[in-house]
C-alpha cells in the first residue's frame, strides 16, 4: 500500500468515526424530551393538586399525598413489570389499574375510602402539574 493511499484510508475511517459520532449525538439530542431542570418533588406535586382541587371533593392533603404516592408506587411495579417482560409502555395519568390499584392499597393498608372520582381528579391535578414543570414530551418509540 502506498504512502498515498494510506493517507487516504485514515482519513476515511476518521471521517466514517466523526459521522457516526454525529449520528449518536443528533439521535440522543431527539430522545431526550424533558428539559433536565424537570424534577417531581412529592410535596410541590400536592401543594399544587391541593390548590386545583374542586370545592366539593372533600379532599385534605394528606389525602392527595396519600392518592399520589399509591400513584408512584403503581407506575414503579408497572416499570420493573416491563423492564422484566422485555419492555412496554408505561402510561401515567389514572388508568382504570391505577385507579383500582389506589382505591384497594388506600382501603386494605390504610383503611381509607376513596371514591373514583376523587381518585381521577386528583391523577388529573397531577397530570396538569407534570405539564407546569416541564415533565410532559413527545412520546418515545
Amino acid at each position: 500500500m502506498s504512502e498515498s493511499t494510506a493517507v487516504a484510508f485514515g482519513a476515511l475511517l476518521v471521517a466514517l468515526f466523526l459521522g457516526v459520532l454525529a449520528v449518536m449525538l443528533w439521535r440522543n439530542a431527539r430522545v431526550r424530551t424533558v428539559p433536565a431542570d424537570a424534577v417531581y418533588v412529592i410535596e410541590d406535586a400536592v401543594g399544587f393538586v391541593s390548590a386545583q382541587l374542586p370545592d366539593g371533593l372533600s379532599l385534605e392533603r394528606s389525602d392527595v399525598r396519600r392518592i399520589l404516592e399509591w400513584e408512584v408506587h403503581f407506575l414503579q411495579m408497572q416499570a420493573r413489570r416491563a423492564h422484566r417482560s422485555g419492555g412496554g409502555d408505561i402510561v401515567a395519568g389514572g388508568t382504570d389499574q391505577a385507579v383500582e390499584y389506589i382505591q384497594a392499597q388506600a382501603a386494605a393498608k390504610q383503611d381509607v375510602e376513596y371514591e373514583e372520582l376523587q381518585i381521577r381528579t386528583v391523577l388529573a391535578g397531577e397530570a396538569t402539574y407534570l405539564q407546569a414543570i416541564g415533565a410532559v414530551g413527545e412520546v418515545v418509540t
